[in-house]
């Protein structure tokens, strides 16, 4: 499985969005805010800069993999960045746009699970990973410290970048980061996509009934052929 349609979508909804909140970057440098003593950041809410994604606020947080390449090492921002912004609670959205190889019904399932994990390995001076759920939501804060050091989102995507791309079916990465409530919310829709997939797998692996009857992602499992295949792998499997 490949989200081909998915990132044709994402890239038709940058295009439609207005030019002056659209920002594209390449990967930078971030060795300022390396964090070499490999102890976790801890902002505490009385050090908070920005916080990313609040449970009041909207947020938006998905990946999506395909076999054909994408922008490798490209970032775009749409909204305002951290030093831009009036408030400390901030919406949020991140898209992360993946080229992958040799994914298949066996594997794709522990894959997603390495990916949707690794997030929280980043190890950055003045970030931290407050909660993501698998509700496509993620909530994070930046310290006051590394907002006046002028830490950006695009310092923030680029380490995201060298996260990804140092898995080895991972050929190339694209970072789409939004503050922008109101296009979070238009790419909502597209998201939501992902998310049934991705729910729907989840299903198959963690759950010992694969009744389709009875299933409520049915539709997207008859529509999409991996999740088919994959379903029929797992019984194989378990009958074996």
């Amino acid at each position: 499985m490949s989200f081909n349609r998915v990132i044709e979508d994402i890239r038709g909804f940058i295009q439609h969005q207005p030019d002056h909140r659209v920002r594209k970057q390449a990967k930078g440098s971030y060795q300022a805010f390396v964090n070499i003593s490999g102890k976790k950041e801890i902002v505490l809410t009385r050090d908070v800069g920005r916080e990313l994604g609040h449970p009041q606020n909207t947020s938006l947080a998905f990946l999506a993999w395909t076999d054909q390449p994408v922008y490798t090492n490209q970032i775009t921002l749409i909204g305002p960045d951290l030093s831009e912004h009036q408030d400390t609670h901030m919406a949020f959205g991140k898209a992360l746009l993946l080229s992958v190889k040799e994914f298949d019904p066996d594997n794709t399932y522990e894959r997603y699970q390495e990916l949707d994990l690794l997030r929280f390995k980043l190890n950055i001076c003045g970030y931290m990973m407050r909660a993501a759920s698998q509700q496509m939501r993620e909530w994070s804060r930046i310290s006051q410290k590394a907002l006046g050091q002028g830490f950006s989102l695009f310092d923030l995507a680029s380490a995201w970048i060298d996260l990804y791309s140092q898995l080895p079916y991972v050929t190339g990465v694209e970072v789409i980061v939004l503050t922008d409530e109101n296009a979070i919310q238009q790419l909502d829709p597209i998201a939501q996509n992902v998310f049934q997939y991705v729910r729907a797998m989840m299903k198959m692996h963690e759950e010992t009934n694969l009744d389709c009857s009875t299933c409520e992602y049915q539709e997207v499992c008859s529509d999409v052929q991996s999740l088919s295949a994959m379903r029929k792998r797992i019984i194989e499997n378990r009958d074996s």
